[in-house]
Protein backbone atom coordinates (compact mmCIF):
# COMPACT_ATOMS: atom_id res chain seq x y z
CA UNK A 1 0.00 0.00 0.00
CA UNK A 2 1.57 3.35 -1.58
CA UNK A 3 2.05 6.08 1.80
CA UNK A 4 -0.93 8.22 1.12
CA UNK A 5 -3.99 5.68 1.13
CA UNK A 6 -2.54 4.56 4.66
CA UNK A 7 -2.54 8.19 5.71
CA UNK A 8 -6.16 8.56 4.72
CA UNK A 9 -7.20 5.80 6.00
CA UNK A 10 -5.36 6.29 9.63
CA UNK A 11 -7.16 9.83 9.40
CA UNK A 12 -10.53 8.45 8.64
CA UNK A 13 -9.79 5.46 11.46
CA UNK A 14 -8.58 8.69 13.85
CA UNK A 15 -12.29 10.93 13.02
CA UNK A 16 -14.17 7.36 13.79
CA UNK A 17 -12.33 7.30 17.42
CA UNK A 18 -13.32 10.31 18.20
CA UNK A 19 -16.94 10.17 16.61
CA UNK A 20 -16.78 6.97 19.20
CA UNK A 21 -15.83 9.06 22.62
CA UNK A 22 -18.00 11.66 22.15
CA UNK A 23 -20.97 9.36 20.77
CA UNK A 24 -20.69 7.24 24.06
CA UNK A 25 -20.83 10.14 26.14
CA UNK A 26 -23.58 11.85 24.39
CA UNK A 27 -25.66 8.24 24.12
CA UNK A 28 -24.75 7.57 27.55
CA UNK A 29 -25.69 10.87 28.96
CA UNK A 30 -28.94 10.88 27.07
CA UNK A 31 -30.31 7.31 28.17
CA UNK A 32 -29.14 7.89 31.65
CA UNK A 33 -31.64 11.24 31.66
CA UNK A 34 -34.48 8.84 29.66
CA UNK A 35 -35.22 6.93 30.88
CA UNK A 36 -32.74 7.37 33.62
CA UNK A 37 -32.77 5.20 36.77
CA UNK A 38 -32.19 1.13 36.44
CA UNK A 39 -33.30 1.02 32.95
CA UNK A 40 -30.66 3.57 31.81
CA UNK A 41 -27.63 1.86 33.34
CA UNK A 42 -29.28 -1.34 31.91
CA UNK A 43 -29.49 0.54 28.08
CA UNK A 44 -26.29 2.19 28.38
CA UNK A 45 -24.33 -0.78 29.38
CA UNK A 46 -26.21 -2.55 26.47
CA UNK A 47 -25.09 -0.11 24.03
CA UNK A 48 -21.70 0.12 24.75
CA UNK A 49 -21.10 -3.62 24.96
CA UNK A 50 -23.13 -4.38 21.77
CA UNK A 51 -20.54 -1.54 19.96
CA UNK A 52 -17.50 -2.56 21.72
CA UNK A 53 -18.40 -6.13 20.28
CA UNK A 54 -19.02 -4.83 16.64
CA UNK A 55 -15.92 -3.10 16.99
CA UNK A 56 -14.28 -6.31 18.59
CA UNK A 57 -15.39 -8.31 15.95
CA UNK A 58 -14.88 -6.20 12.67
CA UNK A 59 -11.01 -5.99 13.80
CA UNK A 60 -10.57 -9.17 14.76
CA UNK A 61 -13.00 -10.73 11.55
CA UNK A 62 -12.92 -7.93 8.93
CA UNK A 63 -14.26 -10.99 6.35
CA UNK A 64 -17.24 -11.96 8.33
CA UNK A 65 -17.84 -9.12 10.35
CA UNK A 66 -17.69 -7.26 6.55
CA UNK A 67 -20.74 -9.17 5.87
CA UNK A 68 -22.82 -8.91 8.86
CA UNK A 69 -22.01 -5.27 8.88
CA UNK A 70 -23.78 -4.55 5.46
CA UNK A 71 -26.66 -6.53 6.86
CA UNK A 72 -26.88 -4.28 9.83
CA UNK A 73 -25.88 -0.99 8.13
CA UNK A 74 -29.25 -1.86 5.70
CA UNK A 75 -31.13 -2.76 8.62
CA UNK A 76 -29.67 0.38 10.75
CA UNK A 77 -30.72 2.65 7.91
CA UNK A 78 -34.05 1.82 7.46
CA UNK A 79 -34.93 1.88 10.66
CA UNK A 80 -33.69 5.58 10.70
CA UNK A 81 -35.84 6.45 7.95
CA UNK A 82 -39.02 4.52 9.32
CA UNK A 83 -38.42 6.29 12.68
CA UNK A 84 -38.48 9.83 11.26
CA UNK A 85 -41.66 9.37 8.99
CA UNK A 86 -44.04 11.57 10.95
CA UNK A 87 -47.28 9.36 12.34
CA UNK A 88 -45.72 6.39 11.22
CA UNK A 89 -43.45 4.94 14.49
CA UNK A 90 -43.34 6.53 18.06
CA UNK A 91 -40.07 8.92 18.89
CA UNK A 92 -38.52 6.50 20.56
CA UNK A 93 -37.96 4.30 17.31
CA UNK A 94 -36.06 7.69 15.82
CA UNK A 95 -34.11 7.36 18.91
CA UNK A 96 -33.39 4.10 18.80
CA UNK A 97 -32.34 4.27 15.09
CA UNK A 98 -30.10 7.06 15.90
CA UNK A 99 -28.30 5.03 18.43
CA UNK A 100 -28.46 1.92 16.14
CA UNK A 101 -26.79 4.14 13.59
CA UNK A 102 -24.40 5.48 16.03
CA UNK A 103 -23.01 1.89 17.06
CA UNK A 104 -22.85 0.40 13.37
CA UNK A 105 -20.90 3.31 12.51
CA UNK A 106 -18.25 3.02 15.42
CA UNK A 107 -18.22 -0.93 14.19
CA UNK A 108 -17.61 0.27 10.54
CA UNK A 109 -15.41 2.71 10.96
CA UNK A 110 -12.57 0.13 12.89
CA UNK A 111 -13.46 -2.41 10.09
CA UNK A 112 -12.33 0.65 7.97
CA UNK A 113 -8.80 0.07 8.56
CA UNK A 114 -8.68 -3.24 6.82
CA UNK A 115 -11.10 -3.08 4.62
CA UNK A 116 -11.28 0.38 3.61
CA UNK A 117 -13.64 -0.60 0.10
CA UNK A 118 -16.38 -1.91 2.24
CA UNK A 119 -16.36 0.29 5.40
CA UNK A 120 -16.55 3.63 2.96
CA UNK A 121 -19.62 3.09 1.49
CA UNK A 122 -21.69 1.74 4.30
CA UNK A 123 -20.39 4.95 6.62
CA UNK A 124 -21.81 6.35 3.32
CA UNK A 125 -25.06 4.66 3.64
CA UNK A 126 -25.37 5.39 7.45
CA UNK A 127 -24.14 8.81 7.23
CA UNK A 128 -27.12 9.85 4.19
CA UNK A 129 -29.60 7.95 6.01
CA UNK A 130 -29.35 9.82 9.70
CA UNK A 131 -28.64 13.19 7.40
CA UNK A 132 -31.94 14.11 6.73
CA UNK A 133 -33.44 13.67 10.51
CA UNK A 134 -31.86 16.81 11.60
CA UNK A 135 -30.40 17.52 15.13
CA UNK A 136 -28.91 14.99 16.53
CA UNK A 137 -28.73 12.88 13.18
CA UNK A 138 -27.60 15.67 11.07
CA UNK A 139 -24.46 16.06 13.96
CA UNK A 140 -23.56 12.44 13.47
CA UNK A 141 -24.01 12.27 9.80
CA UNK A 142 -21.22 15.05 9.14
CA UNK A 143 -18.18 13.26 10.42
CA UNK A 144 -19.71 9.75 9.75
CA UNK A 145 -20.09 10.79 5.76
CA UNK A 146 -16.36 12.51 6.52
CA UNK A 147 -15.36 9.26 7.65
CA UNK A 148 -17.13 7.43 4.61
CA UNK A 149 -15.34 9.44 1.81
CA UNK A 150 -12.45 9.30 2.97
CA UNK A 151 -11.87 5.40 3.41
CA UNK A 152 -13.27 5.43 -0.18
CA UNK A 153 -10.40 7.63 -1.34
CA UNK A 154 -8.18 5.53 0.49
CA UNK A 155 -9.45 2.40 -1.03
CA UNK A 156 -9.50 3.51 -4.43
CA UNK A 157 -5.57 4.73 -3.87
CA UNK A 158 -4.69 1.39 -2.96
CA UNK A 159 -6.47 -0.55 -6.34
CA UNK A 160 -5.41 2.29 -8.75
CA UNK A 161 -2.67 1.00 -10.94
CA UNK A 162 -0.34 4.34 -10.47
CA UNK A 163 -1.37 4.25 -6.91
CA UNK A 164 1.96 2.43 -6.18
CA UNK A 165 5.23 3.55 -5.89
CA UNK A 166 7.08 4.43 -9.23
CA UNK A 167 4.07 4.70 -11.16
CA UNK A 168 3.92 0.69 -12.12
CA UNK A 169 0.78 -1.18 -12.63
CA UNK A 170 0.56 -4.31 -10.04
CA UNK A 171 1.01 -7.72 -12.35
CA UNK A 172 -2.19 -8.74 -13.93
CA UNK A 173 -3.74 -4.78 -13.93
CA UNK A 174 -3.21 -3.31 -17.32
Amino acid sequence: MPAWPRIVTVSAFALMVFVALVGAAYVNGDVLIDPGGSAGVAVALSWCAATAALAAYATSRPGPAAALLVVLTILTAALVVIGDLPGVAPVEAGQAGLMSALGVAIALGFLGVPRPVVAGPLLLIVGLATAGTGGTGAAIALPVLTAGGLFGIAAVGDRHPRGRAGGRPRPGLR
